[in-house]
């Protein structure tokens, strides 16, 4: 939850400076944040307990239709520098070679 606050915190951040420097935010994106700024709430206030795992499923599909429509809302990276490789496979074992390529066998 505390990734949703701080996307939060930098959308507002970005609304107030673009507002400082063009004057002017289209009323979409005006919308989209406030519905970002609800959304938050709602996970983060007194109703989140009757939040059903149906109700978050939905939820999950609007801020994924809010992300990137938006230079306010930019997709968030979750995973960084994550391994392409998966380790958990049986038989998969990692060898490394001369000049420290990663192979597998």
């Amino acid at each position: 939850m505390d990734k949703l606050i701080e996307q939060l915190h930098l959308a507002i951040q970005r609304y107030f400076s673009s507002l400082a420097t063009f004057g002017y935010k289209s009323e979409g994106d005006t919308k989209k944040l406030l519905i970002f700024m609800y959304i938050t709430d709602m996970l983060q206030g007194p109703f989140t307990q009757y939040i059903t795992e149906d109700d978050y499923d939905l939820i999950n599909i609007a801020l994924y239709t809010l992300y990137g429509t938006t230079c306010l809302l930019p997709y968030p990276m979750y995973a960084v520098n994550t391994s392409v490789l998966n380790t958990q496979r049986v038989g998969f074992s990692l060898r490394f070679t001369e000049i420290e390529q990663i192979r597998n066998t």
